[in-house]
């Protein structure tokens, strides 16, 4: 899956913003991911620097830190799942301030949306280093990159070895539209 060939934002009444995200053919592997109808919620936990928080886990490639993201499950609401994910892999769930941040709708070359959407959250403020109350998350690091780096940071994920390459190329969507949906309001913060 290569980048993504178009990105196109628009405001949502309900989720601030709506990105529809082309995502080409894979290059290996399957777009399993994809096709199950729940989708995930994605945490852009940010900092009084305005830095946000990435992570990484003991299973990826060497450097690889992103966005921390969680399934959905076939009951809940996106809102409930992204304060469950705050308590699993944070651990903040009840003192953190959370907003709905925008959704992302995966297209297929067809035109076709994939069932699956990614729904963003913006988590503020987290100044100390998060701590992950559940060991099967397996995760073993945090970091903080400046806002103005998520475009850099979802080069690197389309980079991954070619084993990880469908996995980087997907999950730097979201990389690109957070970074692209705080600048646009960072330029007009009355929207």
């Amino acid at each position: 899956m290569g980048h993504s060939k178009a990105m196109v934002l628009s405001h949502d009444a309900e989720w601030r913003w709506h990105v529809r995200a082309d995502m080409p053919p894979p290059r290996v592997g399957e777009v399993t991911h994809l096709l199950k109808p729940h989708g995930e919620c994605v945490l852009t936990i940010l900092t009084s620097q305005q830095s946000v928080w990435l992570h990484t886990k003991d299973f990826y490639p060497a450097g690889c830190y992103r966005l921390p993201t969680g399934g959905i499950k076939p009951e809940e609401h996106p809102d409930g799942a992204a304060r469950r994910e705050l308590r699993e892999e944070v651990g903040c769930a009840g003192s953190c301030r959370i907003l709905r941040l925008g959704k992302i709708t995966y297209v297929e070359a067809s035109g076709t949306a994939y069932p699956f959407v990614s729904y963003l959250y913006q988590v503020a403020p987290v100044e100390k280093t998060p701590t992950s109350a559940d060991e099967s998350e397996r995760i073993s690091g945090w970091k903080t990159v400046p806002i103005s780096h998520l475009g850099a940071v979802a080069s690197e994920l389309r980079a991954l070895p070619a084993e990880w390459v469908d996995w980087g190329c997907f999950r730097a969507v979201a990389h690109d539209a957070v970074r692209e949906i705080l600048r646009r309001e960072a330029q007009s913060p009355c929207l």
